[in-house]
């Protein structure tokens, strides 16, 4: 099982949390010691509320084919539909207010774009489940 720690606000896996480390002379090394309750974003660059994702329960790898839906408005292509462009997200909906909260989002890209961002996430993200909504002849 792989844990992911992400930023509350932005999703962001960029944190860190204030320690303490003795150092070791058997070790030749700081040693960690006690981990404080003060977290942080790089993303946000402040204090931030952290949240543990389950990779294989509380994440998802979605790869979407989008269709136009009237001016400047896109939605997910029905069975009968061949999409326009192809959108690949990880989310997650593990907060406390039931909203997605989105990690990584690429937007407008062809099936074989898709395709490679999809491997490239898998090998962050080895063991996250997979929605596929693609659409006729995909």
């Amino acid at each position: 099982m792989t844990t992911h720690i992400i930023c509350i606000t932005c999703g962001s896996p960029d944190v860190y949390a204030d320690a303490t480390a003795r150092w070791s002379a058997n070790k030749s090394e700081w040693v960690l010691g006690t981990v404080l309750d003060d977290r942080y974003c790089d993303q946000c660059g402040a204090e931030a509320n952290l949240i543990e994702v389950d990779e294989a329960e509380g994440l998802e790898i979605q790869v979407s084919g989008m269709i136009a839906d009237g001016e400047n408005s896109f939605r997910l292509v029905e069975d009968h539909e061949t999409p326009a462009f192809f959108d690949v997200m990880v989310r997650t909906t593990a907060l406390e207010s039931g909203n997605i909260l989105t990690l990584h989002e690429v937007d407008d890209l062809t099936r074989q774009e898709a395709d490679k961002v999809l491997n490239d996430l898998l090998f962050i993200f080895r063991t996250t489940p997979i929605s596929r909504f693609l659409g006729k002849g995909s």
